[in-house]
């Protein structure tokens, strides 16, 4: 077939949104002839696309790439605003590339999430929207202290903007005209189907080149490490692992290691002086995706404390890794991790949550065999449903009943 993808991200060789696109764009050229409508950017980005790219895929740039430092400098509602312009601009390009390539199927990947419209149903052939993101919310029970007031403010105002979202008539007519939806999490399925009335495919995101089949258990020795990684948003609630960190009452010496930067790096930091934990955990900033996972490989827990998180990758290469993974059980984490490769922590209260990260990590710190056989499911785990080669079969068999159901006139 001739399929168009829409993806404003999409790079190769990184992770987060522009890896997914990319990777989407990988699995699609297996089979079919590609082309790829996506955001304007340097020469040097667009060389790098060009030298990765199968010969059966053709690049099309849209777009003002030397706004985006001064998108980023904007009010959100100024730079949504140029997102809905992009959307709308990348419609009425792929509305003339249809007329001279006569597209079998439109995919819009990136952005990956609901609160943007689009308008690629017009082009009057079938149009899967997704996955898409953003229904997930940081539980009402954990918007209090010790998480900061400007965090727990956001959160809240987030919380009722999702509202207001679902009465945009774009988004409605958008919802309303894909012939498949494609959902990243339960909550946004959820979401879609409480505001607009459509069922959605479940399909995360993410996912992995591989999953090795070495052995990547580190060395034995006294210390247990704890390693964590992302960037440093208060909505990342670091501070619940410091602080469950904090209250472990164990004879195994612990270490826990968070990556990253951001702007609630000097509250992190200050957390760990107050608590007296500087020889016990460490902020070493940013490391490449490569470093990263040889930390990882490294360690023996991986701990996810966010509030809200649609499918992050990062948990998917700790299980990938052989390492058990600790999380709140909500969101894209609540999803990927089951009981049988980590300990997933129901949200009633911050101070619930803090005891119950501590009892995790108690637990698991104690017991070597039981962090291998939660490796292992882990690693099984992804194997079967997370690698790039098994969810493209799935995206390839999602275009064909996208066609099945156009052809048939009905929507999914």
């Amino acid at each position: 077939m001739k399929v168009l993808l829409i993806a404003y991200s999409c790079q190769p060789n990184t992770g987060s949104e522009p890896g997914v696109g990319w990777n989407f764009v990988m699995q699609a050229a297996k089979r079919h002839d590609i082309t790829v409508i996506t955001d304007e950017r340097p020469q040097q980005l667009k060389d790098e696309i060009y030298r990765a790219a199968p010969p059966n895929v053709s690049f099309h740039f849209l777009g003002w790439f030397w706004l985006h430092p001064l998108i980023r400098r904007m009010p959100l509602r100024l730079g949504w605003l140029y997102f809905y312009i992009w959307q709308f601009t990348a419609y009425r390009y792929a509305k003339k590339l249809h007329k001279v390539h006569h597209f079998d199927l439109v995919h819009q990947v990136t952005f990956a999430t609901w609160r943007l419209p689009n308008f690629l149903w017009k082009l009057g052939i079938p149009f899967i929207w997704g996955p898409i993101g953003g229904g997930e919310e940081s539980p009402r029970c954990l918007l209090k202290p010790p998480i900061p007031l400007s965090t727990r403010v956001g959160e809240s105002f987030r919380r009722f903007a999702q509202r207001l979202f679902r009465y945009d008539p774009l988004i409605a007519e958008t919802a309303r005209n894909a012939t498949l939806i494609t959902t990243g999490n339960r909550d946004t399925a959820n979401l879609i189907f409480r505001s607009f009335g459509r069922k959605s495919i479940r399909l995360a995101p993410s996912g992995i080149e591989a999953v090795s089949s070495a052995n990547l258990e580190r060395q034995r020795s006294d210390e247990v490490r704890l390693i964590s990684a992302g960037v440093f948003d208060p909505r990342k609630a670091f501070d619940l692992a410091i602080r469950a960190l904090h209250r472990c009452k164990t004879t195994v010496p612990l270490r826990l290691t968070i990556y990253g930067e951001g702007k609630a790096r000097q509250r992190l930091e200050r957390i760990v002086r107050d608590l007296g934990l500087t020889d016990s955990v460490s902020l070493p900033g940013w490391a490449p995706r490569e470093k990263l996972l040889q930390h990882i490989a490294n360690s023996d827990i991986f701990v996810f404390s966010s509030l809200r998180d649609q499918a992050p990758t990062v948990v998917l290469e700790a299980m990938a890794a052989g390492k058990p993974v600790i999380c709140l059980d909500c969101g894209g984490p609540g999803e990927l991790v089951t009981d049988e490769c980590g300990i997933k922590i129901i949200p009633h209260s911050p101070g619930q949550v803090i005891r119950d990260f501590a009892t995790a990590i108690e637990r698991l710190a104690k017991d070597p065999e039981l962090r291998r056989r939660m490796g292992e499911a882990g690693r099984k785990r992804v194997a079967e449903l997370y690698t790039w080669d098994v969810k493209g079969e799935r995206i390839l068999q999602i275009y064909e009943q996208a066609i099945d159901t156009f052809k048939r006139g009905g929507k999914i």
